[in-house]
């Protein structure tokens, strides 16, 4: 998750922050650091405001927002392996630690309910 700074990464998220990368190729995510962001609640709401459509995006945040629909759909088929690490790192922090953010993520990105707890990241 090299390429989200998840989550949040981030975050944002992202998530989670942040489960992005379409190919191991160095990306505007690379730089985040997602250990910051998850530690500093303002940089992280920031990106989450961002891919909740609730606040303009930084650079890094606005790929994050296009790339999550599609790695969550794949089960981020094509991130690489720390990708895929920061993007597990994101997604426990933001369950264990802000679960009223996980509840609003679920709503936008998953109102079917199709993916669960993205218990493929926490495992990966």
């Amino acid at each position: 998750m090299s390429r989200t700074g998840l989550l949040l990464a981030a975050a944002a998220l992202a998530a989670v922050l942040a489960l992005a990368a379409a190919k191991p190729q160095p990306g505007k995510l690379d730089s985040v650091d997602v250990d910051s962001v998850l530690k500093n609640k303002r940089l992280f709401d920031n990106y989450f405001k961002c891919i909740m459509d609730k606040a303009p995006c930084s650079v890094e945040g606005a790929e994050l927002k296009e790339r999550l629909p599609k790695d969550l759909a794949t089960k981020c088929a094509s991130c690489t392996d720390t990708e895929k690490a920061r993007a597990k790192k994101v997604i426990n922090h933001i369950k264990k630690e802000r679960k009223e953010v996980w509840e609003d993520f679920k709503k936008k990105y998953d109102p079917e309910g199709k993916w669960g707890d993205l218990e493929w990241v926490s495992a990966a």
